[in-house]
Formats: structure tokens, sequence, C-alpha cells
């Protein structure tokens, strides 16, 4: 279950392990081994390429471009992309 906490202008969720920040200005994702950090205007969507029922990845798209990818569970991931895009163009 993903546990939300939203500020003005900022957004964090925590998703099967993963942290995800939206701030003014980036798209962060921190998780054990792994991280990357996107500018925001860059985004353009955010999909899941699944390679089974457990296992898929997330993948953050701009300009048709993959920017980054991160393995996770496809629940995990499915909660995940619903969040980034839900909050992503939130102000």
């Amino acid at each position: 279950m993903a546990r939300d906490k939203v500020l003005k202008k900022f957004a964090t969720s925590l998703v099967g392990g993963h942290i995800f920040q939206i701030t003014s200005n980036n798209l962060k994702m921190i998780a054990v081994g792994e991280s990357f950090t996107i500018p925001r205007s860059s985004v353009d969507t955010v999909v899941v390429e699944s390679s089974g029922w457990v296992d898929s990845k997330l993948k953050v798209v701009g300009s048709g471009t993959t920017l980054a990818e991160v393995k996770m569970g496809t629940r995990q991931a499915n909660k995940a992309q619903a969040w980034i895009l839900e909050n992503i163009d939130s102000d």
C-alpha cells in the first residue's frame, strides 16, 4: 500500500521499497542500489512494461525516449505509475 504525503509543490510516495519524490523542478526515485533524477519538464508520460505476472519495468518517457527505468513488481509499478501521473502535473 502506498503512503502519500503531499505538501505545497512537493509530493513523496513510498511504493514497494522505492521512494518517489516530485518537487517543483524534478522527479526523483530512490531505492537501495539505484536512483534517478529527471527534470520535471522533460517527463511526457510514465509507462509500465510487463514481463509476466510478477516483474515489470516502470519507464519514464520524454520526447519519445526512455529517460529512466526501474525494475519492480507489477502491482507496485502500476501504483507508482498512477501516483506519478496524478502528481506530476499538479501545482
